[in-house]
């Protein structure tokens, strides 16, 4: 069960980051959740600096949406941690992103919270 919830909340953060409500949730209220209080995420430009949960949700309120296409889903989890991969195509843009997404849980039965995100160009 658990690599079908990771692969939903895999998809559900790219669909918060494209400012959808998930679930009966605000994309926003969504993101405040499921990113962990130590959350970080490593943009593929390197100019922009590492972001936290607060700085991710500013992120994506000040830039416009732009639809993703996942590809190559991959999951691997162990115990309370578990790691999603994929390929992302943006639309309208050319190239492709590398994504990685570090996922913990307190316990078997806890929710899953993101705690680390990877993005890399292609």
């Amino acid at each position: 069960m658990s690599t079908k919830e990771l692969q939903q909340l895999n998809q559900d953060t790219f669909d918060a980051e494209e400012q959808k409500a998930i679930g009966g949730e605000t994309w926003a209220a969504f993101l405040g959740r499921v990113l962990a209080d130590d959350f970080r995420i490593r943009r593929s430009d390197p100019t922009i600096a590492l972001q936290d949960r607060a700085g991710m949700i500013a992120w994506i309120q000040n830039h416009a949406v732009v639809p993703k296409q996942l590809a190559d889903v991959k999951v691997f989890e162990d115990g309370n941690y578990g790691v999603v991969t994929c390929v992302v195509t943006l639309q309208g843009q050319p190239g492709q992103f590398h994504n990685l997404k570090v996922f913990h849980r307190e316990s078997p039965s806890g929710d899953w919270r993101c705690s680390y995100w990877q993005v890399s160009k292609v």
